[in-house]
């Protein structure tokens, strides 16, 4: 009988050991699996945007930015593959104070590479279209005698440009931003103001409009959004 007590006894001193090990066996089966399981979810939601792009033919999209001047965009890409993307754009300033009225209608050819996840480089060209007014001016003459002038003139500029942003793909939405863009010309093609007389100041400053739209120029903070499939 003691005998009998004694393996009994070591029967459930066994069963206690290997319940034991069993749970912490358990126990690190989970941990692992739910390691593995966190590693994957980073995994995708790091490599969300870029391989949301890998089934996309081609987007479209619209925007804007303040800086230097107001400016309204819209864009279509055509995917060479999910890192690089063909664009064609249209882009428009306006200038406007109460003796300026200056506009520019931009076409941009251009083509944006991925170094990542969503942070892409872009250049190309950009083929401008401007005019420029300032006045009307009025002039006054003795005795009670007055003028009205209007400087007005255009030009055509071939430019390059470079920009560096980020662009965000979920499923079929994108949304992304230029954080800084640069661009020069260098090629313009300008015509001989409508109106000149030698006594007014108002073609110097649409000379300096010109000017400015043939330097270069930095652009910061463009945002766009839209849809891709």
């Amino acid at each position: 009988m003691k005998i009998r007590s004694q393996i009994w006894f070591l029967i459930f001193q066994l069963g206690l050991i290997s319940s034991s090990a069993f749970g912490e066996r358990s126990q690190v089966k989970s941990s692992a699996a739910k390691s593995a399981l966190k590693s994957e979810d980073s995994h995708d939601i790091g490599e969300s945007s870029e391989s949301n792009r890998d089934d996309k033919t081609f987007y479209i999209a619209a925007g804007g930015g303040l800086m230097p001047y107001p400016v309204s965009t819209m864009t279509i890409g055509l995917f060479l593959e999910s890192s690089s993307i063909l664009e064609l754009g249209l882009s428009q300033y306006k200038r406007k104070t109460s003796a300026m009225n200056d506009s520019s209608d931009l076409i941009h050819a251009t083509y944006r590479q991925f170094l990542g996840n969503s942070f892409y480089i872009s250049g190309g060209l950009i083929f401008g279209s401007h005019s420029y007014q300032e006045g009307p001016t009025t002039i006054y003459f003795d005795p009670g005698g007055t003028e009205t002038y209007t400087a007005k003139g255009s030009q055509k500029t071939t430019s390059i440009e470079i920009r560096i942003g980020n662009s965000w793909q979920w499923s079929h939405f994108l949304l992304g931003v230029d954080w800084i863009g640069f661009h020069k010309a260098f090629s313009t093609q300008s015509t001989s103001p409508e109106d000149k007389p030698f006594f007014h100041s108002d073609w110097a400053d649409v000379e300096a409009s010109m000017k400015r739209d043939q330097n270069q120029r930095m652009e910061l903070l463009r945002f766009f959004l839209g849809f891709a499939f």
